[in-house]
């Protein structure tokens, strides 16, 4: 039988897959006109890139919560002590090869016009690293002194 964490879990995924489909289908909303005519319909745009940060931010966030619920063993493991050292070697990497992707391809505005959506992914992939380095440094001070649930709580609502 599931544990219910991670059917919770679950449900953030499938939440969190659901809204990335939206986003991807309505991109043409998220576009920023800068030119100096726009004025104030340059901020509904803005609004939406704001509230799709936010909502990345926090269903990460509820993930990590709902892992820290589940197992006992979560930051336990000797290799997060080195994790804030590891993950901006990964993010970098990531970007990199994502870089060099984008590059790649005979016409980079063709690619992001027919590939749109590996940008949506790229920023999560960023998002997510973002939030693992944070939680990362706050368990490299921290160690033992508090719990995991306590370290992510930390994350997403600084010091309690």
């Amino acid at each position: 039988m599931m544990n219910k964490w991670t059917l919770y879990q679950v449900v953030v995924l499938v939440i969190l897959s659901i809204f990335m489909a939206v986003v991807i289908q309505y991109r043409e909303l998220f576009v920023v006109d800068m030119s100096a005519s726009a004025g104030f319909m340059s901020f509904v745009p803005m609004l939406l890139q704001f509230v799709f940060i936010m909502v990345l931010v926090g269903c990460f966030s509820y993930i990590l919560v709902f892992q820290s619920y589940k197992s006992e063993t979560f930051l336990k493991h000797p290799i997060w002590m080195k994790m804030y050292i590891i993950i901006p070697g990964v993010l970098l990497l990531f970007t990199i090869v994502f870089i060099t992707t984008v590059l790649m391809s005979n016409n980079v505005q063709n690619f992001f016009s027919e590939n749109h959506w590996t940008m949506d992914v790229f920023i999560a992939s960023c998002i997510l690293l973002m939030n693992l380095f944070v939680v990362s440094v706050i368990h490299k001070i921290k160690g033992i002194s508090i719990s995991a649930v306590s370290k992510i709580f930390r994350l997403i609502f600084g010091q309690r």
